[in-house]
């Protein structure tokens, strides 16, 4: 059996996506274990944002831990946006939406899931219909790293 507990000190990882640039709440930047820095990717095929924690700077990185705000990360980069437009021509630069994250231990990443976005507090998914119900029914989990 396969068991993802809960913290409800914590909450939910979740990643706000805006025009300029990403957000990390406290349970995600406990996720990705607070590292210095990230390196951010995008997988087509999936909609996902993914998020690899690095230790050293390179100029492919972004500032993380440095970047820390009482409980929550920010990292602008208004040119990470646009550039998840251009590979997702569904992927709207005007809408701020909030997406659930997860740890996935398999590929050492953290998971922005956007077709589980929440826009305006509705559940649409990316491309503006509603979207199917979450939760255990759907495979989804949360794995906070011990």
């Amino acid at each position: 059996m396969d068991i993802v507990w809960y913290n409800r000190s914590i909450g939910t990882p979740m990643v706000t996506v805006a025009a300029t640039g990403l957000t990390f709440n406290q349970a995600a930047v406990i996720a990705l274990n607070n590292p210095d820095f990230i390196w951010l990717g995008y997988a087509r095929d999936k909609q996902w944002i993914v998020v690899q924690p690095v230790q050293e700077n390179k100029p492919e990185v972004f500032p993380f831990a440095s970047r820390k705000r009482d409980k929550h990360v920010r990292v602008q980069s208004r040119d990470f946006i646009r550039f998840l437009s251009v590979q997702d021509d569904d992927f709207d630069l005007g809408r701020t939406v909030r997406v659930p994250s997860y740890w996935d231990t398999d590929l050492s990443l953290l998971i922005v899931d956007l077709s589980k976005a929440e826009m305006d507090g509705e559940d649409e998914d990316m491309s503006g219909e509603v979207a199917e119900p979450r939760g255990m029914e759907k495979g989804y989990t949360t794995y906070i790293p011990q």
